[in-house]
């Protein structure tokens, strides 16, 4: 076991708090619909292949985040555009930018969590259970309400302006409609309504593979991701990313 002296000590703790502080970050402002802010503030820039893994694949490099993260701005922008148009005696006057995640909530709440710093200080491992839930007046079949419970790991690395995410893998256990069966995705009816939210569709990982298999009742309990152990440095370990 690696032995810390009183200053490395104090800034380890400073460490664990900054990293955790990320995840808070990330939480309140996926609320607030600043997908900007969450990839320009929270993940790493000077760092080669980062990625952002789910269920059907990653999204590997920065370029490909990017692009994943502008696609849910410009997703955002399309539903208050919708909702401007269908109440316009309250929202037609008012800018969109200021309007982005009107008549929905979300729900991201990280909980249980398992995190651990590399004895060199230049990188740590974060694993959680999400517990979320979301709902949102403006989807391709009008009200929808929808249940996602999962996990998300994250590799940190430190860079010059401090802690960032490096990879990320959420990967969901349920992503279901609410009143509906874990098991069956719900059939979707679109309201003509909502056409403009129905035609857009976002970009798929440029890594397309079955990473994670969503809840049945005949899935296999699976020890993934795996839970962080201490570890000296990034190449002793293994990666959230690929």
């Amino acid at each position: 076991m690696t032995k810390y002296m009183t200053e490395q000590l104090t800034q380890r703790w400073e460490d664990y708090n900054e990293i955790e502080n990320i995840m808070g970050k990330l939480t309140y402002n996926e609320i607030l619909k600043k997908s900007d802010y969450i990839l320009d503030a929270l993940w790493c820039k000077n760092t080669q292949e980062p990625c952002l893994g789910f269920n059907n694949g990653y999204y590997k490099g920065y370029e490909a985040i990017r692009e994943y993260f502008n696609a849910l701005k410009e997703l955002d922008i399309i539903k208050a555009k919708v909702a401007k148009k269908m109440h316009p005696e309250e929202l037609g006057g008012v800018e969109t930018e200021n309007i982005l995640g009107v008549g929905g909530i979300n729900v991201l709440n990280f909980t249980t969590p398992v995190l651990e710093l590399s004895a060199d200080g230049k990188t740590a491992k974060g694993l959680w259970y999400l517990m979320g839930g979301s709902g949102d007046f403006y989807t391709e079949e009008g009200p929808r309400g929808t249940n996602r419970w999962g996990r998300v790991a994250v590799d940190f690395i430190r860079e010059d302006t401090g802690w960032k995410i490096w990879h990320m893998l959420v990967v969901l256990d349920i992503d279901s409609k609410m009143g509906t069966s874990w098991e069956a995705p719900a059939d979707k009816i679109i309201d003509p309504a909502y056409k403009e939210i129905a035609e857009f569709s976002m970009p798929a990982p440029n890594v397309p593979q079955n990473v994670y298999e969503l809840y049945h009742n005949r899935r296999r309990i699976k020890a993934f991701p795996k839970v962080p152990k201490p570890y000296d440095a990034f190449s002793k370990t293994f990666s959230y990313g690929i």
